[in-house]
């Protein structure tokens, strides 16, 4: 479902869209729960660099997805 959305978002909002990175995000914790820790980390990577571009830095939200990327290595 995640797939489906995501290609829904991103031909209306753009790829770099904040709202297409919470889906990326969203879908990167759905692969790590699955066990696919490198599609994860894909995602995870994405969501991180569409939020840097939108926020700033120091935003919850991109300590939130650095703090995903950090739980791959566990």
């Amino acid at each position: 479902m995640y797939e489906r959305a995501l290609a829904i978002f991103e031909q209306h909002l753009g790829e770099e869209h904040p709202n297409v990175g919470t889906l990326v995000n969203n879908q990167g914790s759905v692969l790590k729960a699955m066990g696919d820790y490198a599609g994860a980390q894909q995602m995870y990577e994405r969501a991180l660099a569409i939020f840097e571009k939108a926020l700033p830095p120091d935003h919850p939200t991109i300590q939130t997805i650095k703090g995903n990327l950090e739980s791959l290595d566990q």
